[in-house]
């Protein structure tokens, strides 16, 4: 039952988002090798998972050091990323919908954020373009 709410409730929050005739189009983004450069380099960055915890611990995985905060949840505890006002904060989800929407909400209410391009599913095709690159 919990369950089928939060999917209820992350369906109204894209679709109220999706038909608003504002900038959508102009969401921040970043590729996921620009993450990932970031992430070698040891910048001080927040990545910020906005998909479910059964998302965030299922076989797609999540990228080490980032943080879960669902995007059905993001407004209400958006006090959670006080500390991380001044830091740049790269939004991932499994395809890059759900961030777009998350990092929309995160720079109305002044964060420094970006949606990861492609999500999940693109991180993970470049770990294994690089990995099949290692081996030859």
């Amino acid at each position: 039952m919990i369950k089928k709410i939060s999917v209820i409730l992350a369906i109204l929050i894209v679709s109220s988002y999706a038909f608003q005739d504002d900038a959508n189009n102009d969401i921040p983004g970043i590729s996921v090798e620009q993450v990932k450069a970031k992430i070698d380099s040891l910048e001080q960055i927040l990545l910020l998972d906005v998909r479910t915890s059964e998302e965030y611990a299922g076989t797609m995985g999540h990228i080490e050091g980032s943080i879960l905060i669902p995007l059905y949840e993001l407004e209400d505890r958006l006090t959670e990323l006080d500390e991380y006002q001044n830091r740049e904060i790269i939004v991932v989800c499994r395809s890059g919908n759900r961030s777009g929407i998350a990092t929309q909400i995160l720079v109305e209410n002044g964060y420094k954020a970006l949606n990861m391009a492609g999500g999940m599913i693109a991180w993970n095709n470049m770990l294994k373009d690089q990995r099949e690159k290692d081996v030859e």
